[in-house]
């Protein structure tokens, strides 16, 4: 994976849509099991978590973890925030995608054509060619030689939302934002599922 244009390209999905966007990666296990027990294997064992926390701290936006500064100097060590991402939704809602589907979701997104998605009213939507180059781009980044082999939408509804987290005094933490921009994506390969995730806000 090229990693500063994967960092490239989650920044301008940000822009896009307003969001935190996050690609995390999740090995698949050895035996064969399907995309849902594979995602539920890494949710319940706090897996799922550890990486998007590891992402949290690649793009530095602080929202799954806090940076404690050490006493009367300006390093810092960071702490993971407290409580489980997971709500305990172990009924996942997913689709398979073909590969003009998730083209579509995509484009849709980083556009704001409204086709799939809610428009940012503070993001700069870009246009469908220049969407569609990025796209491409972040595909062949992504894989490294490990082709996609197959695509899914999953219904944004696993992880806790900002607005759960403020419920209870942020005991827990929360991603989803319900305003419309929620994706999770899986992009697998035969094996690794990538996730990209974004939580549009405004």
């Amino acid at each position: 994976m090229d990693q500063v244009f994967i960092n490239r390209f989650l920044n301008i999905v940000d822009s896009a849509v307003n969001s935190i966007t996050m690609l995390i990666s999740l090995k698949r296990p050895l035996n064969e099991q399907s995309i849902e027990e594979t995602i539920l294997l890494h949710l319940e064992s706090g897996n799922y978590q550890y990486e998007m926390i590891k992402a949290d701290i690649e793009r530095d936006d602080d929202i799954l973890i806090e940076r404690v500064f050490h006493k009367n100097t300006d390093s810092f060590t960071c702490l993971p925030k407290p409580g489980k991402l997971w709500n305990g939704n172990k009924s996942l809602e997913i689709k398979e995608l073909s590969e003009s589907e998730r083209n579509d979701l995509l484009v849709g997104l980083l556009t704001g054509n409204e086709q799939h998605f809610t428009r940012s009213t503070s993001g700069s939507p870009m246009t469908e060619a220049v969407a569609k180059q990025w796209i491409d781009q972040f595909y062949q980044k992504l894989s490294d030689g490990d082709d996609i082999v197959s695509s899914y939408n999953v219904k944004p509804d696993f992880l806790n939302t900002v607005e759960d987290s403020i419920k209870v005094a942020h005991t827990v933490p929360g991603y989803f934002n319900n305003n419309g921009r929620d994706l999770a994506m899986v992009l697998a390969t035969k094996e690794t599922l990538y996730v990209l995730m974004t939580n549009g806000r405004s």
